[in-house]
């Protein structure tokens, strides 16, 4: 039986018609390999922009933090922390009414009959399902804790610094997996005289 990659070899298939479907499944094309098998292949590979525009954002925030009066710190951290609140209010409350409609369902499933000895597993297999799923996914949210704003604004540098570095690296890193994807794509082509 045929591959993905060799369903559609005719006589008619060259070395780089072939090469080039059997490239999607390495490195620098990689990406593609969910992409139908005759979706063109670029010539040069773009930058994702994810990581400068966070770069940008992150190098603005961290400006604005270190420029940040006390009195202005105490009302950001103020305005966070309510807005945190509502929303460990809102988590709590969907968390307490999922758990509760998985216990209703629990409870039906357990006083269920199995019809047939053979139908034994799946009521077992539903039972750990749904209990697993309240173990992991309905627990009581940690409400968020009121810090001073010499606190909040300790951490939040730390973070802002953190996030600079981060998308510095990760837009470094964007900028020469392209480049090496583009060499790489274009070496293939050279290598099968296109």
């Amino acid at each position: 039986m045929p591959t993905g990659y060799t369903a559609r070899v005719t006589d008619e298939t060259t070395l780089a018609d072939f090469a080039l479907s059997c490239a999607r499944a390495f490195g620098a094309l990689i990406e593609l390999r969910d992409e139908p098998m005759d979706a063109p292949i670029p010539d040069v590979f773009e930058v994702s922009q994810y990581h400068r525009e966070s770069l940008a954002r992150a190098e603005a925030k961290l400006r604005k933090l270190e420029t940040t009066t006390p009195e202005k710190a105490d009302a950001l951290l103020r305005s966070e922390y309510e807005a945190a609140l509502k929303h460990y209010e809102k988590s709590a409350a969907e968390n307490r009414a999922q758990r509760a409609m998985y216990e209703r369902l629990l409870a039906k499933v357990q006083v269920w009959v199995a019809p047939t000895e053979s139908h034994v597993g799946l009521k077992d297999f539903m039972i750990q399902q749904l209990q697993t799923t309240i173990e992991h996914d309905c627990y009581e949210p940690t409400p968020p804790k009121l810090q001073t704003a010499k606190e909040w604004l300790a951490e939040s540098l730390k973070s802002a610094r953190w996030s600079v570095d981060y998308h510095r690296k990760g837009w470094a890193d964007d900028q020469a997996r392209a480049a090496e994807r583009t060499a790489w794509i274009r070496d293939l082509r050279k290598s099968l005289g296109m």
